[in-house]
């Protein structure tokens, strides 16, 4: 039986989504307070044009996972992404760090908890021509 190891691309890919999906579904409280700490210009603009409650549901769609990334360095917001910062993941594993993950020396153990170190935070590039058409689209009703 060959056991699938952890690798530090797995993690940041479900941490990804997860962030994603708090954008998507109202787990993140898309005010105008957090747009204007995480969101860049032109996504503030669009977003700032619906109600709070709205927001979220018009943004599906406009988001594609395979292009936010982890910068790894300081970097301001971009006018077309979200910039949600923070500075690792953390992953809890059963058994012998060397028999969970790929590559051990990517992780700060400490017991049964994972630490990856991933920079500053999260890009989360918005398709901002869709985002203002499904927003004109929802005010036009």
């Amino acid at each position: 039986m060959t056991t699938q190891h952890i690798t530090a691309e797995m993690v940041q890919n479900q941490e990804r989504d997860s962030m994603i999906d708090a954008l998507l579904d109202g787990s993140f409280e898309l005010n105008d307070d957090f747009i204007t700490r995480y969101a860049g210009i032109r996504v503030a603009a669009a977003l700032r044009r619906l109600k709070e409650a709205d927001r979220a549901f018009v943004m599906n769609g406009c988001i594609e996972p395979d292009k936010c990334y982890f910068p790894g360095s300081v970097m301001g917001r971009g006018e077309e992404s979200f910039y949600l910062p923070y500075d690792e993941i953390v992953t809890q594993f059963e058994g012998p760090a060397e028999e969970a993950f790929k590559d051990v020396s990517d992780w700060t153990i400490d017991g049964d908890l994972a630490y990856l170190y991933v920079g500053y935070g999260l890009v989360i590039p918005v398709d901002c021509a869709r985002l203002e058409d499904a927003v004109s689209e929802h005010i036009a009703g």
